[in-house]
């Protein structure tokens, strides 16, 4: 159940993937003037900044859709930083993944990591660097310099990474793959794998229907606890008393479990207790944005 009332966090313009990271949280916004993607950086002392990186917003009915792509982590030498999708106007392969110090430092380009479009599920720690392209293949570098290589780290066949998270050894992915008993012939999945050994689980399941059921926000939180949103996006009728916060320790393999059946884009955790939560679609529509329902907001859960 939910523990407290919710706290503002930030207002939108439309629905964010939401990252986080020592203390620091990152989401995308439309810059209206403009018609641009930005992402916008929060100190832990709640300080805000945009970011230098744009992009042009291709459509402005779906704007999640052709978004910026970031993630937040430590770069090699441990420094709180910023992975951002930065994408040109012309060329074959217009768009690299470029690093920059947080808040506002700017970013320099990452060698070898030159493609068509701009990136998705990308995911940083140190020198690992994790993304999926436009072919929603996903590449991975172990080291700096080093050239990524195409990997598929996940049991499901046909598994498309939508969101990933990398701590150290370990990449935690929200997943569709194909499923001849689905009502879709697709499942969706929250999974997890050691890149350095080739360990692989799956942590939770669904089948999407009417719905829209999708995990979302793979979160660590410290070196040992995984938390993640199951949510839907589709018929609210669809949401079952099992949609909610999940945590996991991946030492002692226990899962609890913070039940919200509302429906939300965008997720992070800040602590085993405090939660990002960001609005659900019909919220960011022109007249419940202008009422202030289109926001993020941060809550404290209690965990069953």
């Amino acid at each position: 159940m939910l523990a407290t009332a919710p706290t503002p966090y930030a207002s939108l313009q439309a629905p964010t993937s939401i990252k986080a990271y020592a203390g620091w949280t990152a989401w995308q916004d439309v810059d209206p003037k403009t018609s641009e993607h930005i992402v916008k950086v929060r100190a832990p002392d709640g300080t805000v900044t945009t970011r230098p990186e744009r992009s042009h917003v291709g459509d402005p009915l779906n704007p999640l859709d052709d978004g910026v792509a970031f993630d937040l982590g430590p770069d090699a030498l441990g420094r709180p930083s910023i992975v951002v999708g930065v994408c040109g106007r012309a060329g074959k392969l217009r768009c690299h993944l470029h690093i920059g110090r947080l808040p506002n430092r700017a970013s320099r380009q990452i060698g070898k990591t030159a493609q068509r479009d701009m990136p998705a599920a990308v995911t940083f720690w140190r020198k690992r660097l994790a993304w999926s392209d436009v072919d929603r293949t996903l590449h991975l570098r172990t080291a700096a310099g080093a050239t990524p290589r195409a990997v598929r780290p996940f049991a499901q066949r046909g598994a498309v990474a939508e969101e990933a998270e990398l701590r150290g050894d370990l990449l935690a992915a929200t997943i569709n793959y194909d499923d001849p008993s689905a009502p879709e012939d697709n499942a969706v999945a929250l999974a997890l794998a050691n890149v350095r050994t080739g360990h692989r689980d799956t942590l939770a399941t669904e089948q999407p229907g009417e719905g829209g059921q999708r995990f979302t926000g793979p979160t660590f939180v410290g070196g040992h606890t995984l938390s993640w949103l199951l949510t839907c996006h589709g018929d609210p009728e669809g949401c079952s008393r099992r949609f909610g916060v999940y945590r996991r320790d991946l030492r002692t393999r226990r899962t609890v479990f913070a039940r919200d059946m509302r429906q939300h884009f965008g997720f992070a955790a800040l602590s085993d207790t405090t939660v990002l939560l960001g609005p659900a679609q019909d919220a960011c529509f022109e007249e419940n944005r202008a009422g202030g329902h289109c926001r993020i907001e941060r809550r404290r859960l209690t965990f069953r």
